[in-house]
């Protein structure tokens, strides 16, 4: 095979570059042209999802009312105890101290008693000098109605000063002031021994050994132990859920604490009053020897109390986290789209909302209460309703 010349080579590559050059144009138009004919892809579009919702169905019941309030646990006695008389403080007891327990009847402190000594001895020799003036006056008034007699006079005639009757009255009068007077002297020189009024907790010592003190100076500040009183302060909407006033006292109540203690009380008083200013009715709750406790109640214990009301006809037990905050909860209608209901708390225990409907046009059978409605939840939106387990097991 002969082999092709340089000038036959030269020719072809001419040729093929011309054929390339006019079919160019035509391969761009023609795929220019599938392009602007191709068919438009169909847009996705994501669709707006039906929300899930948690719901729990409830119905109108008549519950037990469950109250809740609080206090301050305080000693029955409060006493800031104070001297008689006057005197100097010549001692003071060991348990006079802060913290120590005291018996009823016991020395806490004694004052000197030398002037009240004197004063008892000078008070019974008035007492004798006017005891001995009324016999006197008992013995001349008998003779002076003897000698009249004697004279054969009419007892009629003789006046009351000629028998010494005023004078009679006179000294009995003075023995009995004598009387009184050795008592008060006796009393005074009792009160030179301070004494514990009742069983306490000795909360603060305001004297010393030496020190003198007058009337009415404060000696010691005492706590009665023998029962601790709370008062409870509650609302006029929960004096509604209560019984009556007279089955209330001996009603047992749990009292507890902030880390959790629990004390065993029962109400003791109701108050018959509303306070100005906080405009609730009290009632008292006592604990009986609250030191003897399996954990001792302190005076100054923050408590709350947990009462058993009265059966409350017609309320609905929804959880505390359906409630929203315009006082409203949400709930699933026929058509499974959310519908509003305004309600009133009744009263709560251990998440748990005891609610009434405000609305008297709605008509309440079976509810499907949303468990925990989403601030973007609108009345009448469509929701798929489950129960929380259901949805917890997906």
């Amino acid at each position: 095979m002969s082999t092709l010349s340089t000038k036959q080579k030269r020719r072809r590559l001419i040729v093929i570059t011309v054929l390339a050059m006019i079919s160019l144009p035509t391969a761009i138009v023609f795929t220019g042209s599938a392009i602007k004919n191709r068919p438009e892809a169909p847009l996705k579009t994501s669709p707006n999802p039906v929300p899930v919702v948690s719901i729990v169905s409830v119905q109108p019941q008549a519950h037990q009312a469950r109250l809740r309030g609080s206090g301050e646990a305080r000693a029955r006695y409060e006493l800031t105890l104070t001297a008689d008389v006057s005197g100097r403080v010549v001692s003071i007891a060991p348990e006079l101290e802060t913290g120590q327990r005291v018996g009823a009847k016991s020395e806490l402190a004694k004052i000197d008693s030398v002037a009240y000594l004197q004063g008892v001895a000078s008070a019974r020799q008035m007492l004798a000098e006017a005891q001995v003036a009324l016999q006197q006056e008992l013995h001349e008034s008998e003779r002076a109605l003897a000698e009249w007699k004697q004279a054969g006079l009419d007892n009629s005639e003789a006046t009351p000063l000629l028998l010494r009757k005023p004078q009679m009255k006179a000294a009995r009068a003075r023995a009995e002031q004598a009387r009184a007077q050795l008592q008060q002297a006796e009393q005074d020189l009792a009160h030179t021994q301070v004494q514990a009024p009742f069983d306490a907790i000795v909360t603060e010592r305001h004297v010393s050994p030496g020190q003198y003190v007058r009337v009415g100076d404060p000696l010691a500040t005492l706590y009665s132990i023998d029962s601790i009183e709370v008062r409870i302060g509650l609302s006029q909407q929960q004096w509604l859920l209560f019984p009556p006033v007279e089955t209330l006292l001996g009603t047992r109540v749990t009292l507890s604490g902030a880390q959790g203690q629990r004390w065993l009380g029962k109400i003791i008083r109701v108050d018959q009053h509303i306070d100005r200013n906080s405009r609730q009715r009290s009632l008292v709750v006592s604990v009986q020897d609250p030191l003897q406790q399996t954990i001792p109640l302190i005076p100054g214990t923050f408590l709350k109390a947990e009462f058993a009301g009265g059966k409350v006809d017609d309320i609905l037990a929804v959880p505390a986290s359906s409630l929203m905050s315009n006082g409203r909860i949400l709930h699933v209608d026929a058509s499974n789209r959310l519908a509003v209901l305004q309600v009133s708390v009744i009263f709560q225990q251990d998440g748990t909302l005891y609610v009434r409907s405000t609305d008297p046009s709605v008509s309440l059978k079976s509810l499907r209460v949303l468990t925990a409605p989403l601030p973007s939840y609108v009345a009448g939106l469509a929701v798929i309703s489950k129960a929380p387990e259901e949805i917890v097991s997906r």
